[in-house]
């Protein structure tokens, strides 16, 4: 059970992702958190000190959180190599739509994103080659550096939708709409999963839909 220290310290988190959303990471005090949180200036000065200090225990706490919630993932042994990338890019989607001005702050932005690179690097290339794994033991035809690239090429499909310049809300295909992003996903993954039968995807589409749940649950 959380101490009442870490359940303040969690609010204040939130409350400081809340305000980079509505406002930008330039225009965040501590002042605009603390009236987020419902907590006064000294509060977030005791747990943090500074809102340098803040900014940096938010970012962390962000990318701890995801990191621990699709590691449970991979332990899915029912998933086919489709499945496994609809639940991880379905979550790693959602958390972009969400949280646009956050992962466009860790991966775009010059002056914060360099100090958790290579936090990002470590992990998205152990997500990757657990992929392409499972895409190997699928289809033998496919070499390693071939499995690799089409985990790569699907990643960065996915990640250009946190890009500044969002071409797809341009074509009208907003990806906030549920039934396009489920429809851009199956889209991207046809192109670079193309061994598996439709009806062994169909047939998948229930426990994929219980392990998004189960991560969004979890968060």
């Amino acid at each position: 059970m959380r101490s009442e220290r870490d359940k303040v310290k969690q609010r204040i988190v939130e409350a400081t992702i809340a305000c980079i959303e509505k406002r930008g990471v330039s225009k965040i005090t501590t002042r605009v958190v603390a009236k987020e949180a419902g907590v006064n200036v000294a509060s977030i000065n005791y747990y943090f000190g500074t809102k340098e200090n803040l900014l940096e225990d938010t970012f962390r706490t962000a990318l701890d959180h995801f990191f621990f919630d699709i590691q449970e993932l991979f332990t899915v042994t029912e998933l086919h190599s489709y499945s496994l990338s609809k639940v991880f890019f379905s979550f790693l989607l959602e958390g972009i739509l969400h949280y646009p001005r956050l992962v466009q702050i860790l991966i775009f932005n010059e002056q914060i994103a360099p100090r958790f690179r290579e936090t990002l690097l470590r992990h998205f290339s152990s997500y990757i080659q657990m992929l392409a794994t499972r895409i190997q033991e699928e289809n033998p035809a496919c070499s390693a550096l071939e499995a690799n690239m089409r985990v790569v090429q699907m990643l960065h499909g996915v990640l250009s939708v946190c890009h500044p310049f969002q071409l797809h809300t341009t074509v009208g295909c907003d990806l906030r709409d549920p039934s396009l992003k489920e429809r851009y996903l199956d889209l991207l993954l046809s192109r670079y999963i193309d061994w598996i039968p439709q009806d062994k995807i169909e047939s998948q589409r229930e426990l994929v839909q219980k392990c998004i749940r189960k991560l969004f649950e979890s968060k």
